[in-house]
């Protein structure tokens, strides 16, 4: 009977975990601010997992993009419910686009990559899609970095986002499969871990209970903590638990 009650109880550990936010994408956000390492002027890969229904476009998922921008991964703004990556170099944008759409309510993987030759995109560990190609430094102006926004008043994002990281290397195509076929949370922490520069698992909180105000822990090492954002309605923005990943 102990050992049965043992095994459950490790069967419910790595089955049952928080999976992040669901933003309601009227003014839901997680604010980073500003901070330094952040401030990425060369290779850069921004990864999340994301599960959404709504049609949406041009809706941020996690950048340091606003009235000024450097680099955002997004729903696109050229064709509703694809994926984008971009960047913006010497006042000109750069991008990546996804052939397919991605609102069908499935959990996602979606990392975006500049590597100093191209804006790339993968979804779920598969091959790059190579976009624009570009040889030199991301604008670097003052700008927050956003979950879920590109600032306080645009760009909202309707579902869940979990897993947020960013790195100032590009990731490599293996790399990237790995964090996908891997299914574990803080896997994030096992790649690259001298650079990467934020990391936001967003399990911070229970299930179906409100983010507003709440910290959104950055585990990179960096201190880059955000804080949880329901805007001016005082709805949405709920810590959301599911089964997509599980816990080391």
């Amino acid at each position: 009977m102990k050992k049965l009650i043992i095994l459950l109880i490790l069967i419910f550990s790595v089955s049952v975990c928080h999976a992040g936010i669901d933003f309601d994408g009227a003014d839901d956000l997680v604010n980073i601010g500003d901070p330094a390492s952040l401030n990425i002027s060369g290779n850069v890969t921004v990864a999340a997992w994301i599960k959404f229904t709504t049609t949406q476009g041009n809706k941020q998922i996690a950048a340091r993009w606003g009235l000024d921008q450097s680099y955002a991964l997004m729903t696109s703004y050229l064709n509703d419910n694809q994926l984008l990556f971009t960047i913006r170099s010497s006042e000109i944008s750069y991008v990546a686009e996804t052939p397919s759409t991605y609102n069908d309510g499935n959990w996602h993987f979606v990392v975006g990559v500049y590597d100093s030759s191209n804006v790339k995109i993968s979804v779920d560990g598969g091959s790059f899609t190579v976009g624009d190609a570009i040889a030199g430094s991301i604008d670097t102006p003052a700008q927050n970095v956003f979950i879920g926004s590109y600032n306080h008043l645009a760009g909202y994002y309707t579902g869940l986002i979990n897993e947020v990281s960013i790195w100032d290397v590009a990731l490599t195509i293996d790399e990237i499969a790995l964090l996908y076929k891997s299914r574990i949370k803080r896997m994030p922490l096992q790649i690259q871990p001298s650079s990467l520069k934020g990391y936001w698992p967003m399990d911070d909180g229970a299930h179906g209970i409100s983010a507003d105000g709440d910290i959104v822990r950055d585990l990179s090492g960096n201190g880059n903590n955000g804080t949880g954002d329901d805007g001016g309605n005082n709805t949405g923005l709920t810590w959301q638990a599911e089964s997509v990943l599980s816990y080391p």
